[in-house]
């Protein structure tokens, strides 16, 4: 996959009301800077502080310099890869690894807000901004907009209306309304080991799957490893591929889109005519009005020759 080249625009951060105008801008893709203008607990330091993590899991994060699970794990990843490759046994980073994974699950279940927590209004705002796109795009993890989608009783669909609240890749044409794809899983959704069936948890408070055991099925959350992870899953390959040919105008809230997202850039940026207009935006409480003062920069993408 070619990553294209980014070139920026403009240097000056401009108001998104007047930005807005200039397009119609039918995709949102939202990262973690949403959630935490719910709650700044999903921050990445929040989660390291809530996350139980051995002594040498601290250090590896300490050496890196960094907060950030997904580097870690990418890191730790490689780690096993490089000590197999050179005849040291790689079961300490394997480990670690699985350990700082499963802390990472952990720690976002710890830190997320009760449904009572988050005022309706709020995730009604929430809601009634998705309903203002066609497709929403997120790599959240969280419940935010499974909730908001269930307080604004509105018609943003998330492809899991077949039996049981399963997804069916033979059944995704959409009849009105709006779009949610969850590009990273999360952690309402599950896929079963045996069949291979991606679905949403029925029957239980859904804060409480990090502590469920399911004899086949297990959350659906990517960490790392995020475009290999991708394709072991029908729902994840479906919601990438809507991404990558998604072709017009994209509004980014919240998203740095660094260094373990290179696989969201480059469908981002890409259309069929290989150009695309972008607006990066800065929150600033963006759900309490759809034309708040969040500002953005704007942003053409070229394809790399």
């Amino acid at each position: 996959m070619t990553i294209p080249n980014i070139t920026l625009l403009d240097d000056a951060l401009e108001d998104w009301p007047a930005l807005k105008k200039e397009h119609e801008w039918d995709g949102l893709l939202l990262g973690n800077g949403a959630s935490i203008a719910v709650s700044q607990k999903f921050s990445y330091a929040s989660l390291l502080g809530y996350a139980q993590l051995s002594p040498e899991a601290h250090n590896v994060f300490a050496t890196l310099d960094t907060t950030n699970f997904e580097l870690v794990l990418d890191a730790l990843r490689v780690s096993a890869r490089v000590c197999e490759s050179v005849g040291h046994g790689p079961d300490d980073a394997e480990d670690l690894h699985d350990e700082v994974r499963k802390s990472l699950f952990g720690a976002v279940n710890d830190v997320h807000p009760e449904h009572h927590e988050v005022s309706g209004a709020r995730l009604k705002a929430f809601a009634d901004c998705m309903l203002q796109y066609s497709v929403t795009f997120t790599t959240n993890y969280d419940l935010l907009p499974y909730w908001a989608i269930m307080e604004g009783l509105v018609g943003v669909k998330d492809y899991f209306w077949n039996a049981d609240c399963t997804f069916d890749a033979l059944d995704t044409e959409l009849w009105g309304g709006s779009a949610i794809l969850y590009l990273h899983g999360g952690m309402h959704l599950y896929q079963d080991a045996v069949t291979g069936v991606t679905g949403k948890w029925k029957g239980l408070r859904l804060l409480d799957v990090a502590a469920t055991r399911h004899r086949t099925r297990s959350p659906l959350v990517v960490s790392e490893d995020k475009l290999r992870s991708i394709r072991r899953s029908d729902f994840l390959s479906f919601a990438y591929r809507e991404l990558a040919e998604f072709s017009q105008p994209l509004v980014i809230f919240g998203h740095g889109l660094g260094q373990s997202d290179q696989h969201i850039i480059g469908p981002s940026t890409r259309t069929r005519t290989g150009r695309s207009r972008m607006a990066s935006a800065r929150l600033r409480d963006w759900m309490s009005s759809e034309e708040s003062s969040s500002s953005t920069r704007s942003y053409e993408s070229r394809r790399a020759s």
